[in-house]
């Protein structure tokens, strides 16, 4: 029998993942891949002259309806319509064998809508409560920012074979694009979450008593986890984003998946030659420059994550640089929620912090600078709030970080003329010459300041190299782009996994096949049949007794329940052949050769030969029954039945 892992979304922006062992059929995550975004132009919140005024592709064999929908930026084309989202290889699942998806952390379980609601999936969503709460909210603010604005959907008929080759850069290199879908509706968001069953960690997950599933802490934001899939003999670990970081959530927890069978790796950091303390600290100081020579600053950003340590951080280093009296805004629908998910999930933070709130104090020091209005959040720019009270220099968090819809549009069309301003990017998923490429002027770089500080605090290489050595999996099943070095670092050796026999590399949609023996099943003793059973001590401290019984199985669990009649009796000890050859030519009258094996001894008696092994005796005899039956007594004599 095999374990089988199939990759079906995209490395590394789209973990899911297909597990089949034994009897069980497992998906693990559901993210989007916002890579196809890239593609389109930006959203803005009011009508954009320089990018109504684009110009179109013009002397091309596409349709009319596909090029006037293709616009030109300094010689890249984006398409001109409704946002479109890339999900997994689904279609080539039947979801509906599937019996449980699995969710690491809130930003992979932004595609469960499409599965749970459109692509025929019967089974169970288990994610814990911090995760469910904050991918609501995910999921709500992106419909809000990519639906405040109509936009008419792109025809479908671009993606066809016909004409790929004829698309303009970048266009033509789109992958996937088989699989991009327009984003869901709130109703199917709701509709979705109904069907999500809310776990804690450590706790036991049965799945029809084939498996048991438990959520790990990961360490990498509130409520994240892996996940440890185990059976009676065999242990498969989900490792996905996590961290080692000491910031706000719970540590990470990967004594339990010590030895596994296989363990599953995915969402090692991003940016590898990027330390998350050195960007905070470099993002800081550039924050701190743009704003004391009278710019401003915005941050696009998901409205969870690193944005609370970044709203802990910030406010001190801003107040000693003299910085106290510029306002930080932070505008999202999920804004005022999310912050507020941050202080009340109390037993998912960390020690430091749980031990705050029993002070009482807030685990996050934001939580006052946010009454002392020194932190102001808003639904959006256009809220009639913000605008009473709006001033510049300021700090503005954002989103969406691909600067394709939502208010950093807004402001990113605003201050993007002005040099004195700067953007700060600060997701490594998103990256950031291909985010501002619509934002370009003809033949012109931006003015505005455009700065890169990726915060990632997942794990790195030399992290997973000692934590593999630590946890020891029989098998690690890798994406392949770890056993080379990322491509703006060629010559960095240190940024791959070495390949010690152990790692299998996969690729998307490859399925990796690894067997198991899975030689034996766990059985229970009904209370009848234990009642029943009389132990006897066969060595110190050894109990044994023999049992007839009947094998019960329902839902894979397995009970050996009493039936009539009593079983042959097995017979344990230890046996002198000297004094068994004895007793045997004492009452039958036959003398007895005794020969030395390998195993053990051979006694010969006439046309009868006795075998004596560790663990086993064997009569060998033909037709002297009568002599048989006296070996067996003699034997019986020295043994012990049970």
């Amino acid at each position: 029998m095999t374990c089988e892992i199939v990759s079906l979304g995209s490395h590394p922006f789209g973990p899911c993942f297909l597990l089949k062992f034994k009897d069980v059929t497992l998906l693990l995550d559901c993210a989007i891949d916002f890579s196809s975004l890239r593609h389109f132009l930006p959203i803005p919140l009011i009508p954009s002259r320089r990018l109504a005024n684009l110009p179109t592709l013009k002397g091309s064999s596409l349709p009319k309806e596909i090029s006037d929908k293709l616009k030109d930026v300094n010689g890249q084309f984006f398409l001109d319509g409704q946002l479109e989202f890339c999900i997994g290889e689904l279609d080539a699942v039947n979801l509906s064998t599937v019996d449980a998806i699995l969710v690491t952390c809130y930003q992979n379980m932004l595609g469960l809508p499409y599965i749970t609601e459109y692509l025929g999936f019967k089974g169970k969503v288990y994610a814990t409560e911090p995760t469910i709460q904050l991918g609501q909210q995910t999921m709500l603010e992106l419909i809000y920012m990519a639906g405040r604005v109509t936009k008419q959907p792109v025809s479908d008929e671009w993606k066809s074979d016909v004409f790929k080759g004829m698309l303009p850069s970048p266009l033509m290199s789109a992958q996937h694009v088989d699989l991009w879908k327009h984003l869901y509706s709130e109703t199917d968001v709701m509709n979705s979450l109904s069907k999500i069953h809310s776990i804690g960690y450590s706790q036991k997950i049965d799945l029809h008593g084939s498996a048991e599933m438990i959520a790990l802490s990961s360490g990498y934001c509130l409520g994240s986890c892996n996940w440890l899939i185990q059976t009676a003999h065999h242990k498969i670990s989900y490792l996905a984003s996590s961290s080692q970081f000491s910031t706000h959530p719970l540590p990470l927890d990967c004594n339990p998946m010590r030895n596994s069978d296989v363990l599953l790796l995915s969402g090692l950091t991003e940016v590898p030659a990027y330390s998350p303390d050195v960007m905070v600290g470099e993002l800081c100081t550039a924050l701190a420059t743009t704003l004391r020579n009278g710019g401003n600053v915005l941050v696009p950003c998901f409205p969870a994550g690193v944005i609370y340590d970044l709203l802990e951080c910030l406010p001190p280093y801003m107040d000693g640089m003299g910085l106290q009296n510029v306002p930080i805004y932070f505008l999202s629908p999920a804004a005022e929620t999310s912050l507020a998910y941050s202080n009340i999930f109390g037993e998912w933070l960390c020690k430091q912090r749980q031990e705050k709130m029993y002070q009482p104090e807030p685990p996050f020091s934001y939580a006052d600078l946010i009454k002392s209005n020194r932190i102001r959040f808003f639904k959006s720019v256009s809220d009639s709030a913000l605008n009473s009270v709006f001033k510049t220099p300021c700090v503005v968090f954002c989103g969406h970080p691909s600067l394709r819809c939502g208010d950093v549009v807004h402001f990113m069309e605003a201050w993007g003329g002005n040099s004195q301003n700067a953007v700060i990017f600060t997701e490594p998923n998103f990256p950031y010459h291909e985010a501002l490429a619509p934002y370009q002027g003809q033949n012109q770089s931006l003015p505005m300041q455009c700065l890169y500080f990726p915060i990632d605090p997942r794990l790195d290489f030399q992290q997973i190299r000692k934590l593999l050595k630590d946890i020891q999996p029989k098998h690690t099943i890798v994406p392949d782009a770890y056993l080379r070095p990322p491509l703006l670092h060629p010559r960095r050796i240190d940024l791959v996994l070495e390949q010690d026999g152990s790692l299998l590399p996969y690729t998307r949609g490859h399925v990796c096949s690894l067997p198991m023996k899975f030689q034996y099943v766990r059985a229970s003793l009904s209370s009848k049949l234990a009642r029943d059973l009389v132990p006897r001590e066969i060595h110190p401290g050894v109990f044994a007794s023999s049992l007839k019984a009947t094998i019960y199985s329902k839902d894979n669990r397995h009970e050996l329940g009493k039936r009539s009649g009593r079983g042959m009796p097995r017979l344990v000890g230890n046996v002198s052949v000297d004094n068994l050859v004895q007793d045997i030519e004492k009452e039958g009258g036959v003398h007895a050769e005794i020969e030395e094996t390998k195993q053990g001894f051979r006694i010969i008696l006439n046309d009868v030969i006795v075998s004596l092994e560790l663990n086993s005796i064997q009569i060998t005899s033909h037709g002297n029954v009568r002599l048989r039956r006296q070996i067996i007594r003699a034997l019986e004599s020295q043994l012990q039945a049970i």
